[in-house]
């Protein structure tokens, strides 16, 4: 029998981490076109607009069709950010560059662990990705 249950909605976070995360593996025009949106479109919601219904629809089935693999490193990898990102500015400024890559380099590791932890091999995407990667788009914003 198939279910018809669906998916709970991904949260609007998690599913803009999981665009920045695809984007900074290949393009914007690439994602864009997996996605169904446009070049500008997608652009605009990395750069933090409210999606409109439609988008959000959009994104929404690009994340279903998306491994469970992958599924859960973007949502690991939007939580573990989101514990740097969420560092009031006046903090992390007070950190000099050295200090900033042994944190994101800590939340790497756990991130990883958190895979070992569950029986599954690291995504690629969480492999490959360096505590400069971490730093820069903390420092993007």
């Amino acid at each position: 029998m198939v279910s018809t249950e669906r998916a709970a909605p991904v949260p609007v976070a998690v599913l803009r981490d999981a665009v920045r995360l695809r984007v900074e593996g290949s393009s914007l025009r690439q994602v864009a076109g997996e996605t169904d949106l446009s070049f500008s479109g997608l652009r605009s919601f990395l750069e933090g607009s409210k999606p409109q219904p439609r988008t959000l629809q959009k994104l929404q089935k690009w994340f279903e069709r998306q491994g469970e693999d992958d599924q859960l490193a973007f949502f690991l990898q939007s939580t573990f950010f989101g514990l740097i990102a969420e560092f009031p500015e006046q903090v992390w400024s007070l950190y000099d560059l050295e200090h900033r890559l042994r944190l994101a380099e800590l939340t790497l590791q756990m991130a990883r662990m958190f895979f070992t932890a569950l029986g599954r091999a690291v995504p690629e995407s969480v492999a490959k990705l360096t505590a400069e990667d971490v730093v820069r788009l903390r420092d993007k914003g």
